[in-house]
């Protein structure tokens, strides 16, 4: 996971090349400490292993009623990753 690209009011954060849990788990960890931007997106691009359950977990903690922090949109899914989400109730402005 890293920064490619930070500014007031977007930043854009690399899924990493496997996402799984573990990786989802920080990475929501890292978004919660992100209070200035206005906006978090997620680039699965250059991802060549995305575990559902890691999407079941990144989309729980994004869905959250209490949870505080940007605004986040995920960039790069495969079709099936995405139908994933859907299947989960993930809202479709999710999805970039």
């Amino acid at each position: 996971m890293g920064t490619t690209n930070s500014s007031e009011v977007e930043a854009v954060l690399e899924a990493g090349s496997v996402f799984d849990v573990p990786a989802a788990l920080r990475l929501t960890d890292h978004i919660s400490r992100l209070s200035s931007a206005g906006a978090v997106v997620i680039d699965f691009l250059h991802t060549r292993e995305c575990h559902d359950f890691a999407l079941a977990a990144l989309s729980q903690a994004l869905v959250r009623p209490d949870r505080v922090g940007p605004r986040v949109r995920l960039r790069g899914l495969t079709l099936h990753h995405a139908r994933v989400l859907r299947y989960m109730g993930e809202p479709t402005d999710m999805l970039a």
